[in-house]
């Protein structure tokens, strides 16, 4: 993909239209062919002092393979948890407790 010239205004859009659209950001960036780094960069900016890792909530994906969880963190990271309560559990309470933390 060659390098091309966005304004502010359509990054806004691509913002609030990746939020309402249910997809990842990885997915939403390339169903539209634009950087996944340049759109955290720019939600970053759009979203201004209310920092992603502030968010109350988090992406839950159900991977393919019935025996794990996929959480993707705002951040863009992807956490695979085994699909077991105690697991989960623990992943939940580090999570939150780092949460608290920032």
């Amino acid at each position: 993909m060659g390098r091309s010239i966005v304004g502010r205004d359509q990054w806004l859009a691509w913002v609030a239209e990746q939020a309402e659209s249910g997809l990842s950001v990885q997915q939403f960036c390339t169903e539209r062919q634009i950087s996944v780094a340049s759109f955290y960069g720019w939600r970053r900016k759009v979203l201004g002092k209310q920092d992603s890792r502030s968010a109350a909530f988090v992406s839950v994906l159900v991977a393919r393979e019935p025996s794990r969880l996929e959480i993707e963190l705002p951040c863009g990271a992807m956490l695979r948890v085994p699909h077991d309560d105690n697991a989960l559990r623990q992943v939940l309470r580090v999570l939150l407790e780092l949460g608290q933390t920032s």
